[in-house]
């Protein structure tokens, strides 16, 4: 499923033609974040979802999404976290103090959400060179095409095999016999863990507003990552992103 801050979220249209459900949780009908964040809570546990991606998703949520999915919800922030992340750090603002900062190399990170922005367990990193004649138009799209376009499918497939066992801070990727002795230990527990979320597992759900990944109609970016390519035969469940 895909969930939009705005009805005209352009990943609405590309969801409805691959026979995706879309809905539309539009920030301007709530007092606060907090009410917003209450009511896309209350929508996912309606829809029995396992993941949240957050794909371009510019809001603030609060601690009630957290909560609710506790190393269920990934992020993708177009830097190498713990550089240039934290409030204020999103879109070309991450490019722009790059460029200020002189680094040689700048990439993107998946990381899971916590209540500190930008702060949750590092799933996978990616970094590409930061050439002379950069702009942070220029530089933004390399770190797009390069990292963010390949790391976040990447890790939207991991979870959904099974294969992220999270350890404090640290993430690990679990081979494949790795995670069947996982799965094998974990159905003994009373309750589901994170490892026990997928294959095949329940929903997955994505949310963005207007970001890289749903693009606009006219003048702006059109991410190469369809959502055509996150169908539930790709995921081995449904996908919900929050655009």
């Amino acid at each position: 499923m895909v969930i939009a801050s705005r009805p005209d979220a352009y990943a609405l249209e590309r969801a409805a033609r691959a026979g995706i459900p879309g809905y539309v949780v539009a920030r301007k009908d709530f007092a606060s974040n907090r009410e917003m964040t209450v009511a896309l809570v209350d929508k996912l546990r309606e829809l029995d979802i396992g993941l949240v991606v957050l794909a371009g998703f510019l809001h603030i949520l609060t601690g009630e999404m957290v909560a609710a999915f506790p190393n269920a919800i990934l992020n993708v922030h177009p830097a190498l976290i713990p550089s240039f992340a934290g409030p204020g750090c999103y879109g070309l603002h991450v490019h722009e103090k790059a460029l200020e900062y002189g680094v040689k190399l700048t990439g993107a990170t998946v990381h899971f959400v916590s209540e500190e922005c930008d702060g949750g367990p590092i799933v996978s990193q990616k970094a590409v060179e930061v050439l002379p004649d950069d702009t942070p138009e220029v530089l933004q799209r390399r770190v797009m095409e390069q990292c963010e376009w390949q790391l976040l499918p990447q890790a939207v497939s991991l979870f959904c095999q099974d294969r992220l066992n999270v350890e404090g801070r640290t993430v690990r990727i679990l081979n494949a016999e790795c995670r069947m002795q996982n799965a094998e230990w974990t159905s003994t527990l009373p309750s589901r863990s994170v490892r026990q979320k997928a294959m095949p597992g329940p929903p997955v759900t994505a949310v963005t507003s207007d970001g890289p990944f749903c693009g606009r109609k006219q003048g702006g970016t059109v991410g190469r990552m369809e959502l055509l390519r996150l169908t539930p035969d790709t995921l081995r469940g449904e996908a919900l992103f929050l655009l």
